[in-house]
C-alpha cells in the first residue's frame, strides 16, 4: 500500500487533524455499523464468533460492511479499529483466503493484541499512516507519543508505535541533511500535496505551541 495513504488524504481533502474517519469510509464506499445495529446481519451470516474482536469486515451482497464493537468506550480505540478494517479493504486483503480472511470476513482484528502476521501489520500501519501522517507530524516537529495521541486522536499504544516510527524518520532526516543536504521528507509529489493541504493547519498549530 505504498503511497496509498497519501492518495486517500488527497482524495478526502484532509486539511487538519484529527482525520475524520467517516470521510475515508465514504471514499472507499464501505458501510460501517455497530454490533448492536448490525445484529440481524451478524445473525443471518453466522458472524457472532467474530464479535469478540474490536471490529471485523464482511463481504455481504458484494458490499464491504465494517462492524465494530459498541462496548468500546474509547473513541480513539474505535477510530483505530475502523481504520484498521479500512486497511484490509484498501490492502485488498479480502480478495483471497488467508490467516486473517476466511472468504467471508476478516477473522483476527483485535487491535489491542500484537498483529500475528504481515497482513495484520499492514492494516495497522495503514491506519497509523492515515490517522497520523508523518509529514504533518514532521511539519509540527512532534516527537512525543502523548502529543501524537492527543493531536491525532489515536490510542496510547498506537501513538507510541507512531512515535517510534517518527524517531526512525527523524534519524533518517539527519542523515539526509548531512550527506545529501536535503530532508528525507516531501520527496514524493504525493507527499508534497498532502503537506500543502495541511500547511495552514501546521502554521496555526505551531503558533499555539509557541505561546
Amino acid at each position: 500500500m505504498n503511497e496509498r495513504d497519501w492518495e486517500i488524504l488527497i482524495d478526502i481533502k484532509a486539511k487538519s487533524l484529527p482525520i475524520t474517519v467517516n470521510d475515508v469510509v465514504k471514499c472507499c464506499g464501505a458501510i460501517v455499523t455497530s454490533y448492536i445495529n448490525g445484529q440481524n446481519l451478524i445473525d443471518e451470516n453466522d458472524f457472532n464468533y467474530l464479535t469478540k474482536n474490536d471490529g471485523f469486515t464482511a463481504i455481504i451482497q458484494g458490499r464491504y460492511i465494517i462492524f465494530y464493537d459498541d462496548a468500546i468506550k474509547s473513541e480513539e480505540r474505535k477510530r483505530m479499529a475502523i481504520m484498521h478494517e479500512l486497511g484490509h479493504i484498501y490492502g485488498r486483503h479480502l480478495v483471497t483466503e488467508s490467516d486473517v480472511f476466511d472468504g467471508r470476513a476478516t477473522i483476527f482484528n483485535n487491535t489491542s493484541v500484537k498483529a500475528p502476521n504481515i497482513v495484520e501489520e499492514s492494516a495497522n500501519n495503514f491506519a497509523l499512516k492515515v490517522l497520523a501522517p508523518a509529514c504533518v507530524l514532521w511539519g509540527l516537529k512532534i516527537t512525543k507519543a502523548s502529543d501524537i495521541g492527543l493531536l491525532c486522536k489515536i490510542p496510547d499504544a498506537a501513538a507510541k508505535q507512531r512515535a517510534d516510527r517518527m524517531k526512525v524518520l527523524y534519524q533518517r532526516e539527519n542523515e539526509f541533511l548531512a550527506y545529501r543536504g536535503k530532508t528525507c521528507f516531501l520527496q514524493s509529489p504525493l507527499e508534497r500535496r498532502v503537506y500543502e493541504q495541511f500547511s495552514d493547519f501546521i502554521i496555526v498549530e505551531k503558533k499555539k505551541m509557541n505561546k
